[in-house]
C-alpha cells in the first residue's frame, strides 16, 4: 500500500545512491556515484559490507549505475565514468 518499512544508507554515509537491486539470498546492493561503491544490506536492512571505490584499476568503481546479479549470485555493475561493466563475486570481490 506504500507505506515506508525502512530506509538503509544513512548511517554508511552513502551521497549519490543510484540503483538498487536484491539478489537470490534477498540482499539489498545499491550503487552509489557519490563515494564510487556499492552497499550490501541484509534482507533486514542490517549493513553487510561495501566494495569498490574510486580509481580505474580492478574493481575499482568511478560513477557506479546500474547493478544487477546473475544466477551464480555474481553481481554485475555499470560503470559510468570508466565506460565499462565490472563483475564482482557475492563477497565483493572483482
Amino acid at each position: 500500500d506504500g507505506t515506508l518499512v525502512g530506509t538503509v544508507g544513512q548511517q554508511q554515509g552513502m551521497k549519490g545512491p543510484q540503483y538498487i537491486t536484491v539478489d537470490g539470498e534477498g540482499n539489498i546492493l545499491v550503487s552509489d556515484w557519490g563515494n564510487h561503491c556499492v552497499y550490501v544490506y541484509n534482507k533486514d536492512g542490517q549493513f553487510l559490507f561495501k566494495f569498490g571505490g574510486e580509481g580505474s584499476g580492478e574493481g575499482q568503481l568511478k560513477c557506479p549505475r546500474g547493478i544487477c546479479t546473475d544466477r551464480a549470485g555474481n553481481i554485475i555493475v555499470a560503470d559510468w565514468i570508466n565506460t565499462c561493466v565490472e563483475m564482482f563475486d557475492k563477497t565483493g570481490k572483482f
